[in-house]
């Protein structure tokens, strides 16, 4: 099954989700890897080179269009598509890597409106059930952050990747 790797962040620390993307594809040998990225931020080409799908998602703030209705409009679809694309991965989990003093909440909505079972991030807020698992935040940043987002959610992966394979059968 699939398994959703969401950024929400600025083009300044994107390439630093590189190290955990590589070791999430090792630890999940046969997991497809899906990027979900926020339309508004370049995605790094060292990121687009490795064996993920992406799909990108709205920003509210960085819609582009002059009216609020036209605004409302154009969010609206991106974000359906969003969901309908992230719903037919069929994803057993999903993990939202951030930058500190970024909220993972819109990403982690998405995949929960998509049917996303197992949702995971670090929030020093309260996340509701659109995080199915909550981690406070390290003190590290960049690439050391995002590793050890993958390292306190490693057991919530096994639990998703074991239910999803009975699921299978």
């Amino acid at each position: 099954r699939a398994v959703v790797a969401a950024y929400a962040g600025t083009t300044r620390t994107a390439s630093t989700l590189a190290p955990a993307l590589d070791a999430l594809l090792v630890s999940r040998p046969g997991a497809a890897v899906w990027l979900l990225w926020p339309a508004n931020v370049p995605c790094p080409g060292g990121l687009d080179r490795r064996p993920v799908g992406r799909i990108d998602y709205p920003v509210p703030d960085e819609c582009g269009v002059p009216s609020e209705r036209e605004r409302a409009a154009t969010l609206r679809r991106a974000a359906q598509d969003a969901v309908s694309s992230i719903a037919a991965l069929e994803a057993c989990a999903a993990l939202v890597f951030t930058e500190p003093g970024r909220e993972p909440y819109l990403p982690a909505y998405l995949c929960y409106l998509a049917g996303v079972p197992h949702r995971a991030a670090f929030s020093a807020e309260f996340g509701g059930r659109v995080l199915s698992a909550v981690f406070p935040p390290p003190d590290d940043e960049g690439a050391a952050r995002h590793l050890e987002l993958l390292r306190v959610s490693h057991s919530l992966l096994e639990a998703a990747t074991a239910r999803s394979a009975k699921c299978a059968l």
